[in-house]
C-alpha cells in the first residue's frame, strides 16, 4: 500500500508514492486511496483539504463513488484537522446520501464532532 512504500512514514510520503505509481503507469485502486486516507488520518501533516482532494481523486480513477470508508475517513478529519469544516462535513454526508453509501454511527459521530 501506499502508505507502507513511503520512505518518510508522513501523509506527504504517502502522496509522493501515488505520484511516483502513476508516472510508472500504474492506476491506484481503492486500496491505494484507503492507505492514502489512512496517512493523512494518522500523520499531523495530513490535513482535510488533502482529504477531499483524495475523495475527488478516487472518484474518478475509481469510476464511482468512494465507499464509507473513505467518505467517513474525510468527515473525521473535518473533525479533527486544524484546517476542518463543519460545513464541508455536512456538505460530505450529503455527498454520501447522494451516492447511496449509507452513514453508520461513526460517521454520524464524526460528523458532530466537527460542528
Amino acid at each position: 500500500n501506499a502508505y507502507a512504500k513511503c520512505t518518510d512514514g508522513s501523509a506527504n510520503g504517502a502522496l509522493n508514492v501515488l505520484t511516483e505509481m502513476r508516472s510508472h503507469n500504474k492506476q491506484p485502486n481503492l486500496i491505494t486511496f484507503h492507505s492514502l486516507m489512512d496517512a493523512q488520518a494518522r500523520h499531523t501533516d495530513g490535513t482535510a483539504r488533502v482529504s477531499l482532494q483524495i475523495l475527488e481523486d478516487a472518484a474518478m480513477t475509481c469510476e464511482g463513488d468512494p465507499d464509507l470508508t473513505l467518505f467517513t475517513t474525510a468527515i473525521n478529519l473535518q473533525a479533527r484537522a486544524q484546517d476542518g469544516s463543519a460545513k464541508v462535513a455536512v456538505h460530505l454526508l450529503a455527498c454520501m446520501e447522494k451516492a447511496s453509501v449509507s452513514p453508520t454511527n461513526v460517521t454520524l459521530n464524526s460528523v458532530i464532532d466537527a460542528q
